[in-house]
């Protein structure tokens, strides 16, 4: 198996936050998610796709060390509850990570890949 490097990683989580500002009910905000059943499962799929990345960005090259600004051990450890905990899934959670912290993930990621 090959190693990736961690631009992969990266494009992944920016990838998949475009998927999620992507999809027609992200415009609606709060109201498009509680409404379709279907956005939800987008918006969940995709950060557990963040986490991931984000799990081996900080295990095999040090994002956490180098990037301390990003709350790192949140970000893995929601991971483990959106793949094996998903019925304890808080909404209220979800969507304040999707309002208030992929925008800054967003922007950094941008940033790391642009250097």
């Amino acid at each position: 198996m090959t190693r990736r490097k961690d631009i992969s990683w990266l494009t992944d989580i920016e990838q998949a936050i475009a998927k999620i500002e992507g999809h027609p009910k992200y415009a609606l905000g709060r109201q498009g998610y509680n409404d379709d059943e279907y956005f939800r499962d987008v918006v969940y799929l995709h950060i557990e796709r963040i986490c991931e990345a984000a799990t081996h960005l900080c295990r095999e090259f040090g994002y956490d060390e180098k990037y301390p600004e990003i709350p790192w051990a949140k970000i893995t450890k929601m991971r483990i509850i959106l793949a094996h905990h998903y019925w304890n899934i808080e909404d209220d959670i979800i969507w304040n990570v999707v309002e208030e912290y992929l925008p800054i993930l967003k922007t950094k990621v941008q940033d790391w890949l642009s250097t």
